[in-house]
């Protein structure tokens, strides 16, 4: 098999030539490069030259004041500098699977880490004990190399520049209350909500127009005593202590539903997003405790 990966091993050099001629390149001097390496000007030269031998081709310009990558050399470097790259991530990823703890920091938004996520924690946590999970609250437009995290659960319509993303399921709003409420005003057909209470998230304040729209209601109808709320957790415990009907993501009111504290109202679902994300950078696809969230997630939640 080693055979078959290098067939001409002669020419795979040693990883301390291949450091050496890196840092060179990039620095454009052999004294500079030592400094960064802890070598002598001398020793970076030897080991510059070792690799040339070794290749029979001039990577250098030497003068007396610095050196100029030859166009085989820029070629090389190029090269060189990627994979030392990939060989260092590989390695601290590879490491992770040895240590006692291994850090994971997932960016949520909100209402999906307390009312979808964290509920399920415990099975997770339970499989992978090694695992140090720290999870903040965030905003859907926050860049992950910004929030200096390893993976986001968002939702919104992507594409997320240069992540992995998993659609993880669709972002459906239904009409929900409670029975006593529903029964209250006689609610029987979506006209029957326009004049009772309608409560509004406050980021999106046009989504009752666009379900009256929707159902074919007169999206211009007044709506009566309209309670505007920040969070969708506040809109479902206003929901509950029966302040008005509200539109609501399927996903996160499974509990209320299952046990009938919240009913769906009549009505068409509205579907305003591509959905429910879980994203990460590229570059951390293969960090094991990331892989271990991504596979439980996508096995427990993925609809």
């Amino acid at each position: 098999m080693t055979d078959f990966l290098f067939p001409d091993h002669k020419l795979l050099p040693p990883m301390s030539a291949l450091r050496a001629f890196e840092a060179a390149a990039r620095l454009g001097s052999f004294t500079i490069a030592g400094e960064e390496l802890g070598l002598t000007q001398g020793a970076v030269s030897r080991q510059i030259k070792l690799l040339e031998d070794l290749l029979q081709v001039q990577l250098f310009n030497r003068t007396h004041h610095r050196v100029v990558l030859t166009e085989a050399g820029r070629y090389y470097a190029h090269h060189v500098s990627a994979i030392l790259g990939r060989v260092m991530a590989a390695s601290h990823q590879a490491a992770a699977f040895g240590i006692s703890t291994a850090k994971l920091n997932i960016g949520i938004i909100p209402a999906f880490g307390s009312r979808w996520i964290v509920p399920k924690l415990p099975e997770f946590l339970a499989e992978h004990p090694r695992i140090q999970l720290r999870i903040r609250a965030i905003a859907p437009d926050m860049p992950l190399n910004e929030a200096e995290l390893d993976a986001a659960l968002l939702v919104g319509r992507g594409p997320w520049a240069n992540t992995v993303a998993h659609r993880l399921a669709g972002e459906e709003l239904i009409a929900v209350a409670t029975p006593d409420w529903m029964k209250r005003y006689g609610v029987k057909s979506p006209q029957d909500l326009i004049g009772p209470p309608l409560l509004t998230h406050f980021p999106r304040p046009d989504l009752w127009s666009r379900w009256f729209a929707l159902n074919a209601v007169d999206a211009h109808a007044a709506v009566a005593a309209q309670l505007t709320l920040e969070q969708i957790s506040m809109i479902v415990e206003a929901a509950l202590v029966e302040l008005g009907a509200a539109l609501l993501p399927r996903l996160l009111i499974r509990r209320e539903l299952e046990s009938g504290e919240l009913v769906v109202l009549p009505g068409e679902p509205l579907q305003v997003s591509d959905g429910f994300f879980f994203i990460y950078a590229r570059h951390r696809e293969d960090y094991p405790p990331l892989v271990a969230f991504r596979d439980w997630l996508l096995s427990n939640f993925h609809t």
